[in-house]
C-alpha cells in the first residue's frame, strides 16, 4: 500500500485518484489468509452495501488511507479476479493509456 500512497501524495495536485472497493479479497467464508489473522482484518464476504461501508470505514481509518474511496454495490454483475489491484490510467482526452494485461472477467 505504501507505493500507492506515495504516488498519490506525489501527484494528487496533478491527477485525480479513486480507489474502489469491489469485493473482499480474502474473506473468512471463502479464502482466508494467515496474514488477515495476523493483522486482525477478518471479514466475511459482505452481502449488503451497509456491510461494505463498515469494512471500508475500518480499512481507511485503521490504515490511515488518504486516497478518495468509493464502494461498489454488492449486486455487481461481474467479478474481477486478479492480483495485484487493477489499474486503469486515463489521459486528459479520456483515452485509455494503460489497461491491465491479466484481468479475467466472469459474467
Amino acid at each position: 500500500m505504501g507505493d500507492v500512497v506515495q504516488i498519490y501524495e506525489d501527484y494528487k495536485d496533478h491527477a485525480d485518484f479513486l480507489t474502489v472497493y469491489v469485493r473482499e479479497a480474502h474473506p473468512t467464508d471463502e479464502w482466508q489468509m494467515k496474514s488477515n489473522l495476523k493483522d486482525d482484518v477478518c471479514y466475511a464476504q459482505p452481502k449488503t452495501l451497509q456491510q461494505r461501508v463498515i469494512i471500508a470505514n475500518d480499512f481507511t481509518k485503521r490504515f490511515k488511507f488518504p486516497l478518495p474511496f468509493g464502494i461498489d454495490g454488492p449486486q455487481q454483475r461481474r467479478q474481477l479476479h486478479h492480483h495485484p489491484p487493477r489499474r486503469v490510467h486515463l489521459q486528459n482526452d479520456a483515452d485509455c493509456a494503460h489497461k491491465p494485461s491479466r484481468v479475467m472477467i466472469r459474467p
